[in-house]
């Protein structure tokens, strides 16, 4: 997509970003992004404007609401996107209710479901809310059974290499002191993406009545047993129903 995008990065933590930075750029040629620190988060939007603001959070000691409410005050009407840790340290829930645009947590398809999200943002009107959450089709038998196998055939070939991944991370953790702390929050940020990868071939490896969820990148299979709030574990992402001016 050929899009100039001005995109304002707020992160506690680099690494994180720069790797949701690099899938902005395959996505979106000519962005322009600025990345800082939440304490510089309001100096650098007095500068300059931006499309949208994604606020990445590594640690839930960081005041990601305050934050939010601190730009939303600032700006109006700029679309706010918040990624948070997948710790469940900070409720999806209390994010969106200061008027973010969309929070997601780092569980499955991150950093793509960001740009996804991000799509949706630009393709609004200013201040509409991003709400694709329960638009989902049934397949046919047919369709569903062969989702299942492709499910299971994905899940058999992957998991050899993942364990092996998660195995490697973990020795390596647990010989930190021979190493500097720049090497293991890198390993660290392997073993969590990896586990995120499990967490989800767990749940494909175990679905049973497969839908189709709409998105604006193309259809997919929604492998979670449940969007809705009020069941067991949090949504996995959760969408503002506006953006109060």
């Amino acid at each position: 997509m050929d899009t100039q995008l001005q995109v304002l990065v707020v992160c506690d933590e680099r690494y994180g970003a720069m790797i949701l930075l690099d899938e902005i750029g395959e996505l979106f040629e000519g962005c322009d992004p600025a990345v800082c620190d939440p304490p510089r988060a309001l100096c650098i939007l007095r500068a300059r404007s931006f499309d949208l603001a994604i606020i990445h959070v590594e640690s839930g000691d960081v005041g990601v609401v305050e934050v939010v409410q601190s730009i939303r005050h600032l700006v109006a009407d700029l679309p706010i996107i918040v990624s948070l840790p997948a710790d469940d340290s900070i409720s999806p829930r209390r994010i969106t209710s200061v008027k973010a645009v969309y929070c997601l947590t780092r569980k499955d398809g991150y950093p793509r479901t960001v740009t996804t999200v991000i799509e949706e943002v630009l393709r609004r009107p200013v201040g509409e809310s991003v709400n694709w959450v329960g638009r989902k089709e049934k397949p046919t038998e047919t369709q569903a059974q062969m989702m299942r196998t492709a499910a299971g055939t994905l899940s058999h070939e992957i998991n050899n290499p993942l364990m092996a991944i998660l195995g490697i991370s973990e020795l390596i953790l647990k010989e930190s002191r021979k190493h500097s702390p720049d090497v293991a929050r890198k390993v660290t940020m392997i073993r969590q993406s990896a586990e995120r990868i499990e967490s989800s071939l767990k749940r494909l490896s175990n679905i049973s009545e497969p839908s189709i969820r709409p998105t604006p990148a193309g259809a997919i299979v929604d492998i979670e047993p449940s969007r809705q709030t009020g069941q067991k574990g949090e949504t996995n992402a959760v969408v503002s129903n506006s953006v109060d001016k």
